[in-house]
Parts: structure tokens; C-alpha cells; sequence
């Protein structure tokens, strides 16, 4: 918002759209957006713009405080596809674990979280299909139990399906968990330079060590014009090439990092992703920077 201007009224179309996020959890942008059209159509009122909905979800955020709630976005990192979703903004422990998540999910989820963090975003399943006991003492009784498992991750969008045996952090993590993530790993991880949320999949400037996501880079070359780095200004030295479509760029919500709406991105939301593995194979042959030695 604006300095000075005037917030505008919560109104029925604001309580369908609140009522909407909160029983889906998370939705892909490009959903929130229509339920927010449908909204208003509902209620008779003027039919808004897409340019309206960051002024929107302003609106619903200032009733949603009170009670711990704030609607937040985020991309994914793995195909910078964006997402909103409810997430509950108590710090304390307890609103950490206050999730639908069982206890034995928790356990493994944070097992996903840690590999993640040390494998650049991305997690060989096999791995976690290994797990006989948690830390915590719970104990799975066959791969398939942990599989089923990961698979309820990925239907409630905890964790998001890279390949046929790689896993990433989903959009749910990032909009639920992102400050307890950095509360954990913080000496590990940078925010992105150009959405400004957290970075555990990306890629880092050469010149002067910034860390930013894949989609988000791409999209600002496009916009730049230029391939420069975007906080040093310098040539950008890792070779990644641009090849993604222009994008309207809606507002960020108040409270969030900045957020561009990408159309396109289903086009990426694949398995095999050129640019992907161009970016992977360059960062296997160089040290990794900005992450403290594990």
C-alpha cells in the first residue's frame, strides 16, 4: 500500500476469498487469483483487475492478524511456479509443530529439510527410503511405510516431485516453516537477491557471492535485458542462459518479499528442465559458496 492511502473495506467478497484460502491451505497463484474474481462476481461488486489482488489480500491480511494468520507467497524453487497459502505467525515452538503434520511425519519431513539444505535443494529419495529410525525413536517398519509417507507429503505439497527419485522442499514448507527453516540452518543459507525469500535451491554469483534461485534469476535477465548480476551489476560469470517468457509482475504483499506473477510457468514444471541441468552440472564443478563447511 501506498503511503497515505486508505485501506479499503473488508467486505464479503474479502470474507469468500479468506474463508477459500483457509479451508485449501495452499493453491497455485493463477487459482487464488480466479477465486479472488470469482469472489466478487459472488457479491455483485465491480470486477477487479489483476493488478488489485496484492491491495486485496492487504485487506485480508489486517483482519487475519489478530489471530495469528497471514496469507503469504512463494515460488517454487525447483520451476518458479507461484503459490499463496495461509501460514500461522506465532514464533514460539509450539506454532511450529501446530501443523496437520503426525509426529512421524514431522520426523521425517525434517530429515527431508536437513538433506535439502545440504544438497543444494535437491533430495536423492533413496536415501530417506533407507530410514530405519528417527532421531526422535520412531521406527518404520519397510521403505514402503516411509514411501507412503513422503507421498502424503507430496499430495499436501510439503515436498514437491523433482524426478522419479528426487525430492525438494514444496510451496507449503516455504509459506509454513521458512522462519523456522532459518531459525535452524541459518549459517547455511542466504535469501535469494532477487525475491528476497529464502534460497536453498540457487545458484551464486562468482563475483561478489549472492545467492539467488534459478527461476527468479532467468526472469530478471529477461527484464534486465542484460545478464548482470543483480546486486554487483557485474557480467554474471556462471554461463546460465535466459530462456523464459515475458511476465506481468504483480505487487509483493504487504509484509512479503517481492513476487512476479509467471503465466508461463507450467511450461517448466517438468521432470527434465535443459536449463536445470545446465545450472547443476556447473555448480558440481565449482565449491560451493555462502554456506558455512558441515
Amino acid at each position: 500500500m501506498l503511503a497515505g492511502a486508505a485501506m479499503p473495506d473488508y467486505g464479503d467478497e474479502h470474507r469468500l476469498f479468506a474463508q477459500s484460502i483457509l479451508t485449501a491451505g495452499v493453491m497455485k497463484e493463477e487459482d487464488a487469483i480466479e477465486i479472488f474474481k470469482n469472489a466478487h462476481k459472488a457479491v455483485q461488486a465491480d470486477e477487479p483487475s489483476t493488478g488489485d489482488f496484492s491491495s486485496f489480500l492487504n485487506v485480508v491480511n489486517d483482519k487475519l492478524a489478530p489471530l495469528n494468520f497471514q496469507i503469504r507467497n512463494c515460488s517454487s524453487e525447483i520451476t518458479g511456479a507461484k503459490f499463496i497459502g495461509i501460514a500461522n505467525t506465532l514464533k514460539d515452538k509450539a506454532a511450529e509443530e501446530a501443523s496437520s503434520l503426525e509426529k512421524k511425519h514431522i520426523e521425517i519431513f525434517k530429515m527431508v529439510i536437513a538433506a535439502a539444505v545440504e544438497s543444494n535443494g535437491v533430495v536423492d529419495e533413496m536415501k530417506i527410503l533407507k530410514v530405519k529410525e528417527t532421531g526422535a525413536g520412531h521406527k518404520f517398519s519397510s521403505a514402503k511405510e516411509v514411501e507412503d509417507l513422503l507421498g502424503e507429503l507430496t499430495r499436501n505439497n510439503w515436498i514437491e516431485r523433482v524426478s522419479n527419485n528426487q525430492i525438494a522442499l514444496g510451496s507449503r514448507c516455504f509459506i509454513e516453516l521458512s522462519e523456522h527453516i532459518k531459525g535452524q540452518y541459518g549459517e547455511d543459507l542466504q535469501d535469494c537477491i532477487v525475491c528476497h525469500s529464502i534460497c536453498i535451491r540457487g545458484t551464486d554469483c562468482l563475483n561478489c557471492n549472492s545467492r539467488v534461485h534459478h527461476p527468479c534469476l532467468n526472469r530478471y535477465f529477461k527484464r534486465a535485458k542484460n545478464q548482470k548480476c543483480p546486486k554487483c551489476s557485474k557480467p554474471w560469470p556462471n554461463g546460465e542462459d535466459v530462456d523464459v517468457d515475458d511476465a506481468p509482475v504483480i505487487a509483493p504483499i504487504v509484509g512479503e518479499a517481492e513476487n512476479e506473477n509467471d503465466a508461463n510457468s507450467k511450461k517448466r514444471n517438468q521432470d527434465t528442465n535443459p536449463e536445470e541441468e545446465k545450472v547443476s552440472e556447473e555448480e558440481t564443478k565449482r565449491p560451493r559458496r555462502g554456506r558455512s563447511a558441515r
